[in-house]
């Protein structure tokens, strides 16, 4: 039987991996990459749902649907909190990253068809304003519902013991 972690130390190790690998992305210059950046989406689903199912593992599968959800999204949460205070403390000691933003932002709306340049200068000029409630807002959104499906996943997937009722 392998030894339980804590849904603590799950939503710390899976947001640091988050961590690290958006640091690498960014600091490579591939931050505008959606594809890439999707990936981060998947290593919260992914790490989350591995947690689960290794905590049922862990309590030799003993635990219902409902307890193997709460400890993921406990571990969610833990996560959230995590990569909130990294998008704060990031956006503060390297504040050109703020106008590297601004600069993809820039770029995806001008993509857009019928987007005149006054249009996209009206919504930059939105996201220089609500920039911290985007942030916080994004990274709480992102990581609380790339949690949950992963809770969900990991506790669907989870094998259960059989309770045998007579």
């Amino acid at each position: 039987m392998q030894k339980p972690v804590s849904h603590a130390l799950a939503g710390l190790i899976v947001a640091a991996v988050v961590v690290v690998y958006t640091l690498i992305l960014t600091f490579s210059g591939a931050s505008g990459n959606k594809s890439l950046g999707f990936l981060s989406l998947v290593i919260m689903v992914g790490g989350i749902g591995y947690f689960v199912w290794r905590h049922g593992g862990a309590n030799d599968h003993a635990l219902t649907f409902g307890g193997l959800f709460s400890y993921g999204f406990k571990g969610t949460a833990v996560m959230t909190l995590v990569l909130i205070g990294y998008n704060v403390l990031f956006y503060s000691v390297f504040p050109e990253y703020k106008d590297v933003l601004f600069d993809i932002s820039r770029e995806q709306m001008m993509q857009q068809p019928g987007m005149t340049e006054e249009q996209v200068d009206m919504g930059l000029s939105k996201m220089r304003e609500f920039f911290w409630p985007i942030v916080i807002g994004g990274a709480l959104f992102n990581s609380m519902m790339s949690g949950a499906v992963g809770s969900l996943i990991g506790a669907g997937l989870t094998a259960k013991k059989q309770s045998h009722k007579g």
